[in-house]
């Protein structure tokens, strides 16, 4: 058997099992529901950021997280290390948490690698990556009791038709009611260090330069909001082809956004009933100036019907 390290563990988030614990309660604490899962909540896009960015949002994702007859987790990440064409799946057995470790779903990996679609992952590039690890604590967690088994894919810079390709491959176990999914995205990346100070102006008012912030008709991250949110619009419409026309009009740097696609695609072809909501949404920083920087965190269910 082989073991993938918590790699990111002691920097991202705690390697102390009872802190670390103790740190995810507290967010989910701190969320603004009572209720533990969401019937029929089986697909969140969940932020990646170190915890003390991101966790508080992430909670909400996984408390709504149904795992009622759910037999394995899905959880698709994007490559930030590695440039790729295609999907990889891991060549680990088992993925190592501070909580415990989490089996892969061998079998699962096996049928989708049979397809000849995926690429293989080693296991030093797979630790390099956080898109998938900063999921596992939060997974581990919630199963309390339950051994689920994952199935990580690293998902690489595809284009439509490509996306559209493993949409097709993925689209009967996103109409299986035994498997749920995670898709790992943060939001946009404003900033000179992003190398994007993208300006969404609100409708009717010109585009204007952020060179001059001051004359703005609202605050830059009013405007990283609405431009968010416009997208978050178009995950919910469950279109793959409006959220692509989306990202090609605003560029927003969703580093998550061929996950959001491929899911996108395989829900459209599984003819997938139910509805996205919105949990949370939040800014590690509110932009006022052009030399101000922000990373965008939401957290979204879909709810399917019963």
């Amino acid at each position: 058997m082989t073991a993938r390290k918590a790699a990111h563990a002691g920097s991202w988030y705690s390697d102390n099992a009872a802190e670390l614990g103790s740190k995810l309660d507290s967010y989910i604490a701190q969320t603004d529901t009572e209720q533990h899962s969401l019937p029929g909540a089986r697909i969140i896009i969940s932020p990646h950021a170190g915890y003390s960015y991101s966790g508080p949002t992430a909670a909400f994702g996984f408390k709504a997280l149904d795992l009622t007859g759910i037999q394995r987790i899905f959880i698709l990440g994007p490559s930030h290390h590695m440039i790729m064409r295609e999907c990889a799946l891991p060549q680990a057995t088992i993925y190592e948490t501070p909580l415990g470790p989490l089996q892969i779903d061998t079998d699962a990996i096996a049928r989708l690698r049979a397809t000849g679609r995926f690429e293989n992952l080693a296991n030093c590039y797979d630790e390099r990556e956080h898109s998938i690890e900063m999921q596992l604590p939060f997974l581990k967690h919630i199963m309390g009791d339950k051994d689920i088994p994952i199935v990580p894919i690293l998902v690489g810079g595809l284009s439509f038709d490509v996306e559209c390709e493993y949409g097709d491959i993925l689209k009967n176990d996103v109409a299986n009611p035994a498997n749920a999914f995670v898709i790992s995205s943060d939001f946009c990346h404003w900033g000179q260090r992003f190398r994007y100070k993208y300006f969404h102006a609100p409708p009717n008012e010109p585009v204007k330069s952020v060179r001059s912030e001051k004359n703005l008709p609202i605050k830059i991250w009013e405007s990283i909001e609405l431009m968010d949110r416009e997208g978050i619009r178009c995950i919910e419409s469950q279109s793959h082809e409006a959220f692509a026309d989306y990202l090609d009009e605003t560029g927003n740097t969703i580093c998550g956004r061929h996950p959001i696609s491929v899911m996108l695609a395989a829900m459209e072809r599984a003819g997938l009933p139910g509805a996205w909501q919105l949990l949370d949404y939040r800014q590690s920083n509110q932009v006022i100036s052009g030399t101000d920087g922000s990373v965008s965190y939401v957290s979204e269910v879909f709810v399917l019907e019963t």
